[in-house]
């Protein structure tokens, strides 16, 4: 019964003129090198029948021309790009504004990409991408700067993660934490 639905909703397939009913039916009688599930996921794809069913080969100069066309439309982008202004002030790159307000420009990227998913949700503008501090704190050891506590343990660290972890939650000081009070 399945098979006969299956049958009904799936369209009709023309291979070097001839009509098959389904992929299905066309894989039965042309018994192809390359399995259904290929054949579906070159269909997906945008590939000729023929190319499906690996009876031509992949004419690649087509992908090629799809993505010259992309990196064209990147060059219009960049040569039309406006200047970012954010709080009253321009700035030529949006790296530029990141380093005015010391973050990190891989920070701002991720919080733009995630307009992607959000639906209906607040997004975020690039001002407030750029404006929002991150919630990592910055830690100075012995008058050196590091991000992050742990970016710390793996430059100077002498005591392994699990360590780090157990002392940080005793209360110990970063610099106990880390290992550098220890005696030989």
């Amino acid at each position: 019964m399945s098979n006969r639905e299956s049958k009904k909703t799936e369209t009709p397939i023309v291979i070097y003129g001839r009509e098959y009913p389904s992929i299905r039916d066309a894989i039965e009688k042309l018994k192809p090198d390359v399995s259904e599930v290929t054949i579906r996921a070159r269909r997906r794809y945008e590939w000729t029948p023929e190319e499906m069913f690996g009876f031509e080969k992949r004419d690649r100069r087509h992908d090629r021309e799809k993505n010259n066309n992309k990196e064209k439309s990147m060059e219009a982008v960049k040569e039309e790009k406006e200047k970012i202004v954010i709080n009253g002030v321009e700035y030529d790159t949006i790296k530029d504004a990141c380093a005015d307000y010391d973050i990190d420009p891989k920070v701002v990227s991720n919080r733009m990409y995630q307009n992607r998913s959000k639906k209906n949700s607040a997004k975020w503008t690039l001002e407030t991408a750029i404006t929002t501090p991150t919630r990592i704190k910055p830690v100075y050891v012995r008058g050196v700067k590091y991000r992050t506590a742990n970016a710390a343990l793996n430059e100077i660290g002498k005591v392994t993660l699990s360590t780090f972890q157990s002392r940080k939650r005793a209360g110990m000081s970063l610099e106990d934490c880390l290992g550098l009070n220890d005696e030989d």
